[in-house]
């Protein structure tokens, strides 16, 4: 009789391991993998553009590009509302942002003044964004337009959960930042490129 199927985790089973001094990789997903995002590694844009998180402004002839700006002020803003955290390597992906996360001692929320840990960062930002999203295409009629032409629900943008990795020396390091660099360069056979039939995410290990 087969062994009964088990789903593999996504968190790592020691809660300790995300409010300590711990380096993180972390991917989060949009729902459905959909392509809504411009692509920009460490906030410069595949054209070769500073991305200026401002917020959306009226008539915008690209809404991937405005939606990938409140994107970037979303994740930016973590270190303005967390102590003892750094964001070092990101890229924001058709359909997913992966980011490095530094936590130079546990995290400490500066609006309440209490600890906190990994998975509550990753809600903050995903709020943030969401909120931002919801504000921004309740005034703009092409994000309306934009969002029903992918048959998007812009009210629930990301995946319920997030896949992270323990950063546990140099080479591993060295070994992610490459990956996120070559990231936009290789979208094409990226494992969370729909268009690509052949590779599943889970089978990427670092």
């Amino acid at each position: 009789m087969p062994a009964e199927f088990t789903r593999k985790p996504n968190r790592l089973p020691v809660q300790e391991v995300y409010n300590s001094n711990n380096s993180f990789f972390v991917t989060i997903c949009v729902e459905g993998r959909i392509e809504i995002f411009d692509m920009v590694l460490n906030g410069i844009g595949i054209n070769g553009d500073t991305v200026v998180a401002s917020t959306i402004e009226k008539n915008t002839l690209d809404p991937s590009v405005e939606i990938t700006k409140l994107c970037v002020k979303s994740l930016i803003n973590l270190t303005d509302i967390y102590e003892n955290i750094i964001l070092s390597d990101w890229v924001i992906m058709p359909n997913h942002v992966h980011f490095i996360i530094d936590f130079l001692d546990t995290p400490i929320s500066k609006i309440i003044q209490k600890e906190k840990n990994l998975g509550d960062i990753i809600k903050s930002f995903k709020l943030h964004f969401q909120k931002s999203i919801v504000e921004a295409t309740t005034v703009s009629p092409l994000l309306q337009v934009y969002f029903k032409q992918k048959t998007f629900n812009y009210h629930k943008i990301w995946q319920k959960s997030f896949y992270d990795h323990v950063i546990r020396n140099e080479k591993d390091l060295d070994t992610i930042r490459e990956y996120i660099h070559n990231n936009p360069l290789q979208w094409e056979l990226d494992s969370l490129n729909p268009n690509n039939k052949n590779l599943k995410f889970e089978e990427f290990t670092f």
